[in-house]
């Protein structure tokens, strides 16, 4: 393995997001942490929702 992996997007989690908290809340901005795993830790930023 050595290609490096795709940094993923809003659109790329935006689906999952909304499974996990249901649809009141908007994933407005996805940032990647650094210093995490080479895997990714990605830090999710919401909408205040209702």
């Amino acid at each position: 393995m050595t290609g490096t992996r795709a940094l993923l997007t809003r659109s790329d989690l935006t689906s999952l997001a909304r499974a996990a908290l249901g649809p009141d809340r908007a994933l407005t901005a996805v940032t990647r942490l650094r210093g995490g795993s080479k895997k990714g830790v990605y830090r999710l930023t919401f909408d205040v929702g209702e």
